[in-house]
């Protein structure tokens, strides 16, 4: 594994500590912007699966679970040792560059980016000063592609923050834990928009577990590690983010609707891209010219925990028709007339419940797999 350098150029005891994005690899410390310090409400998030915490609260999950899938953002690491004592390790950065497209040097959200270099590793040894004082979300670091921590007690607290980019798709955050036999991690997900919780929780003690999160695009999240009782044991955090497989989004209302064809065979991914609590939507829309009479929608392929909800409205947005499948991943075909050839709008949702927010243990399909349709 190669190694990065970095130098800090700012000074350690002002009120922003900042290093920039290397060529290949970072790690960002940030003093928070306007919002800075502010309070976090425990009522966000939503269902997780497969074990999954409640919002606000703590509740097991869930070991085991597929690798640790995805592209790691920020690129690979370069050569060099870190420098200063502070153990910071080849890998590829999830933190990446700022929503908005910035480059690599530029600003990141809610702070700036300036200075040198820096690893994309977080790694503490028990025993030893950490590499970074990063016990607050004022003085959060980008998560790299891993982070080792060393879980001494409840108090220590290592704040960290995973940046999306602003290109209107959902992303999966995908956290690998590795614990020694006698750790035992406590997490809180938050996101930095409203401060709201996206979900809280602890591992079995010891295990190895998964945890899978939907962010929205262009927002920043918060996650906050450490133990849930004392230990001096050290957790390992491999990370990967991944962006949504869907060529038609932004599409998730009426307004944004994406053209299509009749006839033509449509691919989508139905995830709920979280970015506040008020801002999760997981709808996708579509329009089609139609001529007046019966047609089909064919709904040919879903994954087995999706269940969706078919509305159709024509272009004065009078409702036509509405459907769904009789059961989470069965596939349907769906008659429908309309009155009169032009624009109609297809608005496709879940049933029951929009897509779990955060899964725990194996990763749900949904996560990866598409569903498909066309419109006759």
């Amino acid at each position: 594994m190669m190694q990065c350098t970095w130098t800090p150029t700012a000074s350690i005891l002002g009120s922003l500590f900042a290093l920039a994005l290397g060529s290949a690899c970072h790690v960002v410390v940030e003093k928070d912007d306007a919002t800075g310090g502010q309070s976090t409400s425990s009522s966000g998030g939503s269902d997780a699966m497969g074990g999954a915490s409640s919002s606000g609260g703590r509740q097991d999950s869930s070991s085991g679970g597929s690798a640790l899938g995805g592209s790691a953002l920020g690129g690979s690491a370069q050569g060099g040792s870190a420098q200063g004592g502070a153990s910071v390790q080849g890998g590829s950065a999830v933190g990446g560059a700022a929503p908005g497209g910035s480059a690599p040097g530029g600003s990141a959200q809610g702070g700036n980016s300036s200075g040198a270099q820096a690893g994309t590793s977080y790694v503490e040894t028990c025993g030893l000063p950490e590499p970074f004082d990063n016990n607050d979300r004022d003085t959060a670091v980008a998560l790299g592609a891993s982070v080792t921590l060393c879980l001494d007690n409840p108090s220590d607290e290592d704040w960290f923050y995973v940046d999306t980019p602003a290109d209107g798709k959902a992303h999966v955050l995908e956290l690998n834990f590795d614990q020694e036999p006698t750790a035992w991690t406590n997490v809180d997900i938050y996101s930095k928009t409203d401060g709201s919780n996206i979900d809280s929780f602890h591992l079995d003690k010891g295990v190895k577990s998964n945890v899978f999160v939907t962010l929205g695009p262009g927002s920043r999240t918060w996650i906050d590690i450490s133990a849930y009782n004392a230990s001096d044991a050290s957790t390992t955090v491999k990370a990967a983010l991944t962006t949504e497989n869907d060529s038609y989004e932004p599409n998730n209302d009426r307004d944004t609707a994406a053209a299509i064809k009749s006839g033509q065979k449509v691919s989508a991914q139905m995830l709920t891209p979280y970015v506040a609590k008020q801002q999760a939507e997981s709808a996708d829309w579509f329009k089609v010219e139609l001529t007046a009479g019966d047609h089909v929608f064919h709904l040919s392929g879903v994954p087995q925990e999706t269940w969706l909800d078919l509305h159709i409205s024509d272009s004065a947005r009078v409702n036509v028709d509405a459907g769904h499948p009789p059961n989470r991943g069965a596939i349907f075909d769906f008659p429908f007339t309309v009155p009169t050839a032009g624009t109609y709008f297809f608005s496709i949702e879940s049933y029951l419940s929009a897509p779990a927010v955060v899964s725990h243990g194996n990763k749900p399909h949904f996560l990866g797999e598409s569903y498909t349709f066309q419109i006759d």
